[in-house]
């Protein structure tokens, strides 16, 4: 019977994270791959890159920016309901993409429906994720953030193949087929028999308060004191909510995107009475925080443009067609490693998380710059590569990027968390995470201009390089704060113990003439 229960328990596990895994794989493999069409696009319809880059930007923008909603959705009709509609909208949409010959109907359908659809199954996986496991989260959430560098590497190689032998418009088709699994990889995100018990404890308004009943097994395992289980007044508070805020796993927790979505719907745990009341801009009081912000808003304006503008650049470089999507490919591949090792290197107490940032930060704008020197296939992949892993330890012999992406949306979080008390993480997080919305939506726009202006790929990369040594140097001034604090408190530290010990001497000196 017991290993029965085990059993049916670890494959609802294993249900759960290779549905998340896969949702998340189809999703990003989709949003990243948009740039491919950019070039056939910007051919057949006869429009800028400006005009088109939006098409994608809007695309990724919807599906970051769509948190809050697509939580309150689940909250009422489970994540696989949700799911499903993510799965049929991506599909209504690549389909009619796959007949349009217009920009507007780009805009709507393969921008704002497959966005909303493609933000619905994000959601979806994390919140499912997020809500089943409790000891091993940190596990599981790193298991499914690597679908991004699988799906990436896949529909980097499969995408451009199908596009030369069968046109953009035919592989739209093929997009709404792969879409719509969205909804059958959301009915394995099954709830574990754990959490179906833990939903007996409810909340519901009774009068003018809220009543909060137990089950018997919740009651026991809290210990609490006897005379307020058996009091009958009512009950308006959150339980262990601060316990989870300090528990140490979090620490491993935010380290994956899904940390936004999660921390940002834990200020719905929190009943408005128990609420400070401060000011809506009691945040950017925070210097640091907002140092930080500045640096979240610049590298998510340069996250997507490189990616983006890859495909077309290798063959302004005449890189042989069959070279292209291996080289695209290794920038998911090499993501997905370093995520992992970032996020396995930050949870190190030796470890300094904001050095390590500017590390990443600095290499990122290196190898941006670095590769409009780049003329051979090999520098190229090993760019793709190092824009996947720049840990030397990992590898010393490669050169590329999303890896450095990797490295940033790994530590960010945690950074934060270490500059914003625990009590305002919820929204800081929300804040950071419209912040990251706003530069992915942006960031295309922008980049598209210049390459419409002066025509070449290089300025752009350039310009990535430009804005993302800026946010470093926005890490660098969170981190001459932080020594300015430390050494003043460095100094009250010896001035206490000064007055300390006189005082002891004086104690001592009146003792002994008495």
């Amino acid at each position: 019977m017991v290993c029965s229960k085990i059993n049916t328990d670890l494959l609802r596990c294993i249900s759960i994270v290779f549905g998340a895994f896969c949702m998340i794989a189809i999703n990003d493999g989709t949003m990243y791959v948009a740039g491919i069409y950019v070039s056939y696009w910007m051919t057949e319809m006869n429009a800028t890159r400006f005009e088109l880059d939006w098409v994608g930007s809007t695309q990724m923008g919807l599906a970051f920016c769509l948190g809050p909603l697509v939580g309150q959705l689940i909250a009422k009709i489970g994540v696989r309901f949700v799911s499903l509609i993510g799965g049929v909208l991506c599909l209504v949409s690549f389909i009619v993409c796959g007949f349009t010959g217009h920009i507007a109907m780009l805009y709507f359908f393969y921008g704002i429906l497959s966005g909303t659809g493609i933000g619905f199954a994000y959601m979806s996986a994390v919140v499912a994720v997020t809500l089943n496991f409790e000891s091993k989260r940190s596990i599981a959430m790193g298991i499914i953030t690597c679908g991004t560098g699988f799906g990436s590497a896949i529909m980097s190689i499969i995408v451009p193949h199908l596009v030369q032998s069968m046109g953009w418009r035919k592989t739209m088709f093929i997009l709404a087929a792969i879409t719509i699994n969205l909804g059958l990889f959301g009915a394995m995100l099954v709830s574990r028999k754990q959490v179906q018990t833990a939903r007996k404890s409810m909340v519901f308004p009774a009068g003018a308060t809220d009543l909060m009943f137990l089950d018997r097994s919740t009651v026991r395992s809290l210990r609490m004191p006897s005379e307020i289980l058996g009091s009958s007044a009512a009950i308006n508070s959150t339980l262990m909510l601060n316990e989870l805020m300090n528990d140490k796993r979090m620490n491993h927790f935010l380290g994956n995107i899904g940390s936004f979505v999660y921390m940002a719907q834990l200020d719905q745990l929190i009943p408005k009475g128990l609420k400070q009341k401060r000011s809506r801009f009691y945040l950017f009081t925070n210097v640091e925080y907002d140092f930080l912000l500045i640096t979240t808003f610049l590298f998510s304006v340069t996250f997507m443009p490189p990616i983006n503008y890859m495909f077309d650049r290798l063959r302004n470089k005449d890189i042989p067609e069959n070279l292209i999507s291996m080289i695209m490919s290794a920038v998911g591949i090499f993501g997905a490693v370093s995520r992992l090792s970032v996020g396995l290197v930050a949870s190190f107490r030796w470890c300094k998380k904001l050095l390590f940032m500017f590390f990443w930060l600095v290499m990122y704008t290196v190898i941006n710059v670095g590769s409009n020197f780049m003329t051979r296939w090999s520098q190229l992949a090993g760019y793709s590569a190092l824009l996947g892993c720049c840990d030397g330890k990992l590898t010393v012999t490669c050169q590329c990027k999303h890896s450095v992406q990797g490295a940033y949306v790994v530590l960010q979080p945690i950074i934060m968390a270490e500059l914003v008390p625990k009590d305002d993480l919820t929204s800081a997080l929300g804040i950071s995470l419209l912040a990251s919305g706003a530069g992915y939506l942006l960031g295309p726009p922008i980049m598209s201009v210049v390459y419409d202006r002066w025509k070449s790929y290089d300025i752009c990369y350039t310009l990535c390089g430009v804005l993302s040594f800026v946010g470093s140097l926005s890490i660098l001034c969170i981190i001459s704060l932080r020594l300015r604090r430390y050494r003043e408190n460095a100094k009250e530290q010896q001035l206490k113990a000064r007055l300390e010990n006189e005082m002891n001497r004086i104690e001592s000196e009146s003792s002994s003439e008495i």
